[in-house]
């Protein structure tokens, strides 16, 4: 004769006690940082409040011996209350036990609201965290931006209102991979000027001889990389591997490397593919912003953080297989698909 022993539920208290650390989201193209914030917040104050629900219900039905310990709310005896309350599920009477407003959301970096990528959140104590990141110095991202030819706006957006057209026939590869070329150069000595050593001395041949220097947080834009990755005219692909940058940077390099190609640039998509060590791979589709999912991606990138923080900055630098390849243009497929 078989004999089932029942399995008391998870209690919510247990579960906020460890919902601390930083989690990696996909940021979709079209909504802000602060809306998927707060998306996040409210998924997961109801997933705890479900947790609890599930608790009531199973002793209610007489599958656990729960004493009824409530995880933040004190319990009410709903009998003691009269006839009419009698009998009543005591969150019916106190509210729910975790609010949107209870759980703490910061971000690491901002991505602007045209652009999509993974967004890094710190959730209760993993704002800690995220400070730590901050501190140990601005962290390599990797975007891949999709430009127009021949065309400017007001916004510098394809989607903006159209104040400029020029002719973009005599642009070619080749021209425009030296221009790229020649912007890099360009920011490489600047990375020497931001440390205040001269270019031709020692102490400057032995800093270049460490790696590509990391400038501090407070230092302007620093460009890394930038690769040419599609070109099919009037659209071309550029990856960009910077730091310190913002949306509105990125606009803006668009359009000065429309200037010197002798035409017009606009920005038609500007998606992340990589911050620091976090890939598109470590990203949470908005479908999946839940608890049991949100816990085992802290966990994970847990691990990731305190690998990028030992690694050093060339491993960073790596070229990042462009549309139709590798892992990260196989998610960032799927995340479009699941945005359409």
């Amino acid at each position: 004769m078989s004999s089932t022993v029942a399995v008391a539920p998870r209690r919510a208290a247990d579960i906020w006690r460890r919902l601390h650390g930083l989690v990696c989201v996909f940021k979709p193209a079209g909504c802000t940082v602060n809306h998927c914030m707060r998306v996040l917040r409210h998924r997961l104050a109801a997933d705890l409040n479900a947790v609890e629900e599930a608790r009531y219900a199973a002793a209610v039905d007489g599958r656990t011996a729960a004493t009824g310990d409530w995880a933040v709310a004190p319990v009410v005896d709903s009998a003691s209350l009269g006839p009419p309350l009698a009998g009543l599920n005591p969150r019916l009477l106190t509210g729910p036990a975790f609010q949107p407003v209870d759980v703490r959301v910061a971000r690491l970096a901002s991505l602007g609201r045209h652009m999509s990528g993974p967004l890094l959140l710190g959730v209760n104590s993993g704002a800690r965290l995220a400070a730590a990141l901050r501190h140990a110095g601005p962290q390599v991202r990797v975007h891949q931006v999709t430009a127009r030819l021949g065309l400017a706006t007001d916004t510098l957006l394809a989607a903006g209102r159209p104040t400029e057209r020029a002719a973009y026939g005599h642009v070619t590869r080749g021209r425009l991979e030296a221009v790229l070329s020649g912007l890099q150069a360009a920011h490489q000595r600047l990375m020497f000027e931001h440390t205040g050593l001269p270019v031709n001395s020692q102490a400057a041949y032995e800093l270049a001889s460490r790696g590509p220097a990391r400038p501090e947080r407070a230092a302007p834009p620093v460009i890394y990389g930038l690769r040419c990755q599609q070109f099919a005219p009037p659209f071309v692909t550029i990856e960009v591997h910077s730091c310190n940058e913002s949306s509105q940077y990125l606009l803006t390099l668009v359009a000065d490397l429309g200037r010197q190609l002798r035409t017009a640039a606009v920005t038609v998509r500007s998606r992340c593919l990589r911050h620091g060590p976090f890939h598109l791979e470590h990203a949470l589709l908005m479908k999946h912003w839940q608890l049991e999912h949100v816990q085992r991606n802290m966990r994970q990138c847990l691990v990731t953080a305190a690998r990028g923080l030992t690694a050093p900055l060339s491993a960073s630098l790596q070229p990042v297989q462009g549309p139709g390849g590798g892992p990260q243009a196989a998610a960032g497929s799927r995340a479009a698909r699941h945005r359409e």
